[in-house]
Order: structure tokens, then sequence, then C-alpha cells
């Protein structure tokens, strides 16, 4: 029987460098791989020495049934885990030299399949446990025999090889693996605390908040609607941008609250110009209320240097006066393409230029303030009652909590 791959190998990057809390960043991405395999049966994740890995079943025994219908599914979701550099297919080997080199001639086989060209290669060995009697340098010119044997087109090229052909010695365990699929870098979710999202139907808030996922922040989403003025679609659109983003840390909470009210008492006491500088003072506060109220330590916003006019280096200062926790803008120096190519990457851009607005469009003066000051705002704000409003917003809060379909 032509072996086929029945395990994962993971790779982690940036968790390696954590000196002294290593163990609790490779034990958290040991977790989160073994959550998005949840829904696929007899799986086991261990973390071996530098290592993740995936395999069928609980022991280490060769010829189980491979990931077959479920390989696709299985990379889809370790693709999307925070704290993978890369991973591979491979194939559960015996601590015979017979295994090790069927396995690699079978996925020599499965990739000439779907290229049909002449391949050059290389085999590389990581012996680990040095209790096996090959060493690698000999182990390495044993495979490459074998394939050149096998397939006598294919050729050798040790510094730029088509295809890369990996045998892993453990104690544990044996793995051949040929190739190494991107995984999605960072860290693992959770490891840098908790942080608040204020989200809009726009493209650049889900990215902000996918980067801060990645760098390993706990992620919780507000969205301001402004029912009558924006509908249920509007709704429905950020309740989609949310379960995109539930791909990437599940479950995501989503919590909403009612601003048209706020929204239109601005309106009524304030100068045109300043009522984006109004609106987005009121949202810290609100987010700020409910994120102490949550345990969360950060707010993040998808703000942008110079985008739009409420995001002039002066105008984002007296926004951000209003909260007191540390506001993150992951895409502040993104411009606007930089911040497409990265929504269409995580699977928001679509929903994001539905043609629904958010409460960010409403009442939006035609010529707004461009240099914003703390003091002026602060003053106009003391007749406003800010912090009753702050409860009356909040006490129209809804929460969600939202998982990928």
């Amino acid at each position: 029987m032509t072996p086929k791959p029945n395990a994962m190998l993971c790779r982690y990057g940036e968790v390696f460098l954590k000196k002294g809390r290593k163990l609790h960043f490779v034990e958290e991405v040991r977790k989160n791989v073994a959550s998005c395999l949840r829904m696929f049966h007899n799986i086991s994740v261990t973390a071996p020495y530098g290592r993740i890995v995936v395999l069928n079943g609980d022991g280490y025994l060769p010829n189980l049934p491979a990931f077959a219908e479920n390989q696709p599914a299985v990379e889809e979701a370790i693709r999307r885990v925070f704290g993978i550099e890369n991973f591979s297919p491979a194939i559960l080997c015996t601590r015979d030299f017979g295994s090790i080199r069927d396995a690699a001639i079978a996925l020599v086989d499965e990739r000439r399949r779907s290229t049909r060209l002449p391949l050059s290669f290389k085999a590389e060995t990581n012996r680990v446990d040095k209790t096996f009697p090959v060493r690698s340098r000999q182990l390495n010119a044993d495979i490459g025999a074998a394939i050149l044997q096998h397939a006598p087109d294919m050729s050798v090229n040790v510094h730029h090889p088509d295809l890369l052909i990996e045998v892993e010695i453990r104690p544990e365990f044996v793995l051949v693996s040929a190739g190494r699929i991107e995984g999605a870098h960072g860290l693992p979710a959770g490891t840098s605390g908790r942080g608040l999202l204020l989200l809009s139907g726009g493209i650049d808030s889900p990215v902000a908040g996918w980067l801060a996922i990645k760098r390993g922040v706990a992620v919780e989403a507000l969205y301001f609607h402004s029912f009558p003025f924006t509908g249920d679609q509007a709704r429905r659109k950020v309740i989609e941008l949310g379960r995109a983003l539930a791909k990437w840390q599940s479950p995501f909470l989503l919590h909403i609250v009612q601003f048209a009210e706020y929204q239109k008492f601005c309106r009524d006491k304030l100068r045109g110009k300043l009522l984006v500088l109004a609106y987005r003072r009121q949202m810290l506060r609100v987010a700020e209320a409910l994120a102490k109220r949550r345990g969360l330590t950060a707010l993040i916003t998808g703000e942008s240097i110079g985008q739009v006019a409420s995001q002039t280096l002066e105008n984002m200062a007296t926004i951000e006066s209003a909260a007191t926790l540390p506001v993150l803008r992951p895409v502040c120096s993104y411009d606007k393409m930089e911040t497409v190519v990265l929504a269409n990457r995580i699977g928001t851009y679509d929903i994001s230029i539905q043609p629904y607005d958010d409460c960010c469009s409403l009442f939006v003066p035609e010529h707004p303030e461009l240099h914003g000051r703390t003091q002026r705002m602060e003053w106009l704000e003391s007749t406003m009652e800010v912090d009753k409003h702050v409860d009356l917003i909040l006490d129209t809060l809804e929460t969600l909590p939202l998982t990928s379909r």
C-alpha cells in the first residue's frame, strides 16, 4: 500500500524566541491548533521540542487512515492559527530505512502528478534522536539515491530545489514531509492581553482587529448602530465581518450599542464642523467603559494617519484624550491599497464594500474640523453630560458570540 500523509508537522517562529515563557507560548499554540481541529475525530496534537505535531489517532502507529478527505480542511484550519510559521503534510514512518524511503518516494510521486514537469529536489534530515543508527548526511544520500533510481528524470539541487524532502527523526516519531505551507505567523491568541476593537462596516477596522489578533491580543468588538438611520443591512454586514474575524479567533464577541440618539443630541448642541470629533470622543468613552467592565486593557481602532478629516494628528490626539486606556492603531501607517490587499487576504474586503452605511457617515459636516483642540472640546462637552450619555448608550448593549460558518 502506498503511504499517504497522515500527520501535520507544524513549525513555530517568533514563539521560539520567548525566553522564560516559551513553554507557555508553545502550549498556547498547541491548544489553539487542537481547538481549530476539534471538529475532526481521532486527532491528537502534541508539542515535542521545537514542533507541533498533529496525528491521526492517539498513538504513533504507521498506516493509520490518512487525512484523505479531511486533509484540505485540516490545512485550511491550521493556516489560520497564529504562532505557526509554516507546516507540512507528513507521513508517519517506522524507524527503518525502507519505511522512510517509501514515504519519500510517495511524496515525490504526489508532487510529480500535480506538476508533470521534471523536478529538482533535496533531502534534508533533522536527526534529533542521536540513537538512530544512520547519520543525517548518509540518510540524505540514501534517500536521494532511491529517488533518482525511482525517477531518473529528477535532479539534485541542494541550493534551490523545487521540492524539499524533510525527514524528522525523534525519539517519539519519524516523519517525512515534502514542501512547506505558509502559516499565519504572529503570536498565539490571548498571550498579549485583551482589547476592544471599535468595529465599523468599513475596510480598515476589521484589518486592524486582525492585526491585533495576530500579535496575540484576544479581541472583542464594539459596533455603534444608528437605527433607524442605518438599517438592518448595516447591522448584518458588521455581524458578517465579525464572523470573518472569528475564522482567526473563535469565539469572537461582538457588542452592539445604539448611537443615533447621541448623534442627534450632538447635532442640536454643536457647530457642524465639530460633530465628527464629538462622535469619536464619545465612542471612545463608551468603548472604554465597556472595556473596563469586561476586563479589557486596550482599545483598537482602524484609524490611518491622514486618510480622512478626523484622522489628522491633531484630531487623533483630541479624540484619544477622551480615554485613559491605550489606543492601538495597527493600520495607522498603511496606505489604503495596503489595507485593501490585507482585507482581501483575510476575507473581509468583499463584506466591507457592501453599500450599507454605518454611523460614521451619519450627520457628517461637509467641512469637518481638521485641527482639533482637546481643551476646546472639553469646554464644549462640560455642558453636555457626556458621562450620563455613556450610561444611556450602554443600556442598549447587546452581545453576540460569533463563530465562523
